[in-house]
């Protein structure tokens, strides 16, 4: 589980009023943690590591590195939308990929300005050429990604239909945090933290809640089609 952004890169910020930021940092790693909670009691044989369990700064190229290190078997890693506009609105899906539409591109490039934090060997790693060689790695688990994908999309989607937040769907784009691990893979933007009823959904801790279970029932499905299918 991969909370997106912390320490010194807060990642989007959204305004409950004037004075009274929310952070992506800080939902994210409060939604990353109840994840990890609901699975190791559903599943208490499978291990649930964390990129980062606290505020601090882990760089993208890393983040991989750490589910790779640990063998990992899913990377799912956790986003709140922004946008200079604050009609933006809804949750979406992704999978390493060619930016299939303007949207999904501008969207890859705000999760990938955290490189400017980084040294320069780190930062030379995410290139546009680099992007064609990570998306042709990822393709060997290109299906089981677009499959978990889907499921998180369903499970998410039910429940953000309640609070009227719309489904926008699994795109593909360019992350640079899904270059690195050797896994289905895949980044879900919950929300966009910069509309206005959005960002009240985002600061609730029942509705944080719900999304993770909703994100954690994917896995949980997920893990149950593949014991299937595999006998």
């Amino acid at each position: 589980i991969d909370p997106g952004h912390g320490g010194i890169d807060s990642g989007a910020v959204g305004y409950l009023s004037k004075r009274n930021p929310l952070y992506e940092k800080t939902v994210v790693l409060d939604i990353g943690l109840k994840i990890k909670t609901l699975l190791n009691k559903k599943v208490p044989n499978v291990k649930i590591v964390m990129t980062r369990d606290t505020d601090d700064t882990v760089k993208l190229f890393h983040r991989g590195t750490i589910a790779n290190k640990n063998k990992a078997k899913l990377f799912i890693s956790l986003h709140c939308n922004g946008n200079r506009s604050s009609r933006a609105n809804g949750f979406e899906t992704y999978v390493l990929g060619t930016h299939k539409d303007e949207a999904a591109r501008e969207v890859a490039l705000a999760e990938n300005e955290v490189i400017k934090y980084e040294d320069e060997e780190t930062s030379s790693a995410y290139t546009g050429l680099n992007l064609i060689r990570a998306t042709m790695a990822q393709s060997a688990y290109k299906k089981e990604s677009i499959y978990l994908a889907r499921i998180i999309d369903n499970k998410v989607g039910s429940h953000m239909k309640t609070l009227d937040i719309k489904n926008r769907g699994v795109k593909s784009a360019g992350f640079a945090v899904l270059f690195k691990p050797s896994m289905p893979s895949v980044l879900v933007e919950v929300a966009f933290i910069t509309n206005k009823h959005e960002v009240k959904v985002l600061a609730r801790k029942n509705d944080r809640s719900r999304i993770a279970e909703s994100i954690a029932g994917g896995v949980l499905q997920y893990i149950k089609d593949v014991e299937a299918l595999n006998g």
